[in-house]
């Protein structure tokens, strides 16, 4: 019997005699990288980061994932074939990918709760951006502004008659015992600011504790959606000196509303926008 074991780098041939190897759990891990198998290295390594290895005509892309729900994962990943030079990253949140550098084979990694990120390497299209510079936030705002909530049912919003409207003077969980216990649907939340800072540079918004999901508008531009945290936007361009408005319409699930003799019994997260909602600027100006 002939057998083979494929990956991108490396087929191994299994000898004619049908024999092949057993081995512990603990022991396949360094079996496979002292065979040349290994396709990422992690250090320090994680349990809650998922990677595919996916190749084809030259192009190597790795899929990240960080499956836990508290904790980021910050680690300088090795990618086989990478040895340095020119790599891409992308976001499928934004749909955009960017090309980035690094001068060794380490490339440090940073995923948040619940997020993902392909890394490309071998053949990359020739009109991919350069990575922005990373963002060093010199002033902050805490948005304290009370704020104008509409729930609406899913199948109601945006259009529909929403069940409740009113105003919040500070952000707290919607479905809380004592607010709406069984709403699952669309929160919708407006509030208005000023902003007093005209050479701030490239701006940015952090929601804080979203529950679940969040899209954001400013000044009625669409700044983008957030599926997991961070639950962070660009604001750059958006942004104006004086009054701004700005709406976040937050989903949660059916899972609050349809209960049945399981899950009514099971300890849900908080609903809604929980914050602290914080306006960041490069520039302290």
């Amino acid at each position: 019997v002939e057998a083979t074991c494929e990956s991108p780098q490396t087929r191994l041939e299994w000898p004619k005699n049908g024999r092949f190897h057993t081995l512990p759990q603990e022991e396949l891990a360094g079996w496979l990288r002292a065979n040349g198998m290994a396709g990422l290295t992690l250090q320090p390594e994680n349990r809650f980061l998922r990677a595919s290895h996916f190749a084809s005509d030259g192009l190597h892309a790795y899929l990240l994932t960080n499956e836990s729900i508290h904790d980021a994962v910050d680690a300088a990943a090795v990618f086989a074939p990478f040895s340095g030079g020119t790599y891409a990253v992308y976001d499928a949140m934004e749909n955009r990918a960017v090309r980035c550098r690094a001068e060794t084979a380490e490339i440090p990694i940073h995923l948040a709760p619940y997020e993902s990120r392909v890394y490309l390497f071998g053949d990359l299209p020739e009109a991919l951006p350069d990575e922005a510079e990373p963002f060093a936030a010199a002033k902050s705002v805490r948005l304290s502004a009370p704020w104008q909530l509409t729930l609406y049912r899913a199948e109601d919003y945006p259009n529909g008659q929403p069940e409740t409207v009113m105003q919040l003077s500070a952000l707290e969980n919607i479905t809380a015992p004592k607010r709406f216990p069984r709403f699952g649907g669309v929160m919708q939340y407006e509030t208005s600011f000023v902003w007093d800072h005209p050479n701030a540079g490239r701006c940015r918004i952090d929601l804080g504790q979203v529950g679940e999901t969040a899209e954001v508008w400013l000044n009625g531009h669409f700044t983008g959606v957030r599926l997991t945290p961070p639950y962070q936007f660009d604001f750059s361009g958006f942004l104006k000196t004086g009054e701004n408005e700005l709406k976040v319409v937050v989903a949660n699930t059916l899972g609050y509303e349809q209960r049945d003799e399981f899950s009514k019994y099971l300890l849900l997260d908080p609903s809604g926008l929980l914050g602290p909602v914080t306006l960041y600027a490069e520039s302290a100006d």
